[in-house]
């Protein structure tokens, strides 16, 4: 006799991952990452970066950066305002950009 394999679904499972990934942004528990830039600082998950970029990913493994329970990562020539549009499109999946700043949120 055979064993029976069930398969579990989450109902909604990619609506739930970003309703929670959206609910992060605005919650303080659990921050574990500082991002600095040129004017200012924002507090961050690693967990969040790491899996919406792979030069987050490949930063935050570098041994360094394992050695410290809270890094501070400078990001040299980027704007505060710039660093809010990126996270919030990480956390959010979305975020509207002035034409004028599209140029400096690409790069």
């Amino acid at each position: 006799m055979s064993p029976e394999n069930y398969t579990l679904t989450w109902d909604d499972y990619k609506a739930n991952i970003q309703s929670l990934f959206q609910g992060l942004r605005d919650d303080r528990d659990h921050l574990d990452v500082t991002l600095a830039c040129e004017d200012a600082q924002i507090h961050a998950h690693k967990v969040v970066l790491s899996a919406s970029s792979p030069v987050f990913r490949d930063l935050l493994r570098r041994e360094i950066l394992l050695n410290h329970h809270h890094p501070i990562i400078f990001l040299r020539g980027v704007r505060i305002s710039d660093l809010r549009l990126v996270l919030d499109f990480v956390y959010r999946g979305e975020v509207t950009v002035a034409q004028e700043d599209l140029g400096s949120f690409l790069a």
